[in-house]
């Protein structure tokens, strides 16, 4: 994992106000975190291959498709990652699916 004095930070969300939101609460906790954002699945899917993301926070409902196909990226990759969904969505399909693929949060 990642230390406060390094590390980055992914925050997908369409929403530009809770996107906001989430951001702030990444640069509260880790001030010197760099923090990557997007608002939809293609732009996540290309920062996920760009950078080695320590923590990320995904939305599952993007206009383009699913937060899921964000998380399953993530985990594919070798660098591990902290991956904790944020979305409106509270059933226990979504949960259980989430959780499967390799978050650690919801």
């Amino acid at each position: 994992m990642w230390s406060s004095e390094q590390g980055q930070a992914l925050v997908v969300e369409d929403n530009p106000e809770t996107r906001a939101w989430l951001i702030s609460c990444i640069s509260t906790a880790y001030p010197a975190m760099a923090v990557h954002q997007c608002a939809d699945l293609l732009s996540a899917l290309a920062l996920v291959q760009l950078h080695d993301f320590d923590l990320a926070l995904v939305d599952l409902g993007l206009p383009d498709g699913s937060g899921m196909e964000v998380i399953r990226a993530l985990q594919r990759r070798p660098h591990p990652c902290y991956v904790v969904v944020a979305t409106i969505y509270d059933d226990d399909h979504n949960l259980f699916a989430a959780l499967k693929l390799g978050a650690r949060g919801y």
